[in-house]
């Protein structure tokens, strides 16, 4: 995940929802 932050200039926030999202196939629990 660490590398989605230097690569991706979005939040990291928004990131980690997003990385959160593909990986689990749960809904986002920060929508």
């Amino acid at each position: 995940m660490i590398f989605f932050f230097f690569i991706y200039p979005f939040p990291s926030s928004f990131v980690v929802v997003v990385t959160f999202s593909h990986t689990s196939s749960r809904p986002c629990l920060v929508c």
